[in-house]
């Protein structure tokens, strides 16, 4: 019997409580998961929301139709480089972004790579990356980048290169303010674009922690979430018998509001 109730806990999770009936046909099993492992963290004493990823800006760690766990206890807090973040843009719109400088940090772009407090991060070619972006078929380069004192994660750009936003010049992150970037460096709209520019600290609402579905799986170091080894087993449980990602993303859910 399919748990309608934990079905609809989800769904109401991520915010999408008026496409209940389209999500519901389509993907049930997969909200029915995502409501079981939801359950263990708030079981385990960790406050979290699920969100939407509605675009291809963190392409290639996040696709479109991603569903996403925060954990709400970053919130208004000061995260640190390298971290995936949620923030509130309005009473109405979130944005999922990558920590890229902290208060006080000097920013820059020369040929598309980040220069830290005067330093240029390197990118480590990693092979190329096919995706769906609104219908049309699109290739990226892969780079992998490291951040001081964070985790490699890998990034994409533009085959031909020269994007409009390489070359920016250095400004200085002020008081309260975090410096974010999509991973998607050519499709992203994030602090080096004047609709967002520097994020208050006190519009985090969470740190993304875990992706609910499809392909199940922890997005930051799990030894890194306060709480999490209590439930570490039952979130992994015992491979399932899932189809394709390709398949399942026809079958992806659709936001109520993008934020690209």
């Amino acid at each position: 019997m399919i748990p309608w109730r934990k079905i609809l806990f989800a769904v109401a999770l991520t915010g999408l409580v008026h496409d209940a009936p389209g999500v519901l046909a389509a993907t049930s099993s997969d909200l029915a998961e995502a409501a079981r492992v939801a359950d263990l963290f708030l079981s385990a004493g960790i406050p979290v929301k699920s969100f939407l990823q509605p675009s291809t800006k963190m392409t290639p760690n996040m696709l479109e139709g991603d569903i996403l766990l925060a954990d709400l206890r970053q919130a208004g807090v000061q995260p640190q480089r390298g971290e995936l973040i949620v923030t509130a843009y309005d009473s109405r719109t979130v944005y999922i972004d990558r920590v890229i400088g902290l208060p006080g940090d000097r920013i820059a772009f020369r040929g598309g790579h980040i220069i830290l407090n005067g330093e240029e991060i390197a990118q480590a070619p990693a092979g190329t990356f096919d995706y769906d972006d609104l219908g049309q078929s699109a290739k990226r380069n892969l780079f992998v980048e490291t951040l001081p004192g964070a985790r490699p994660y890998k990034i994409a750009r533009m085959i031909e290169g020269g994007g409009f936003l390489d070359d920016i010049p250095e400004t200085v992150v002020a008081p309260g303010r975090l410096y974010l970037l999509g991973d998607n460096r050519d499709n992203s709209v994030d602090s080096r674009v004047a609709k967002r520019g520097q994020v208050a600290i006190e519009s985090v609402i969470g740190r993304i922690v875990y992706r609910l579905r499809p392909n199940a799986g922890w997005l930051a170091p799990r030894e890194s979430v306060p709480g999490c080894r209590r439930i570490s087993r039952e979130v992994e449980g015992p491979k399932s018998k899932t189809p394709p990602a390709a398949a399942r993303r026809e079958a992806r859910l659709r936001p109520v509001k993008d934020a690209a």
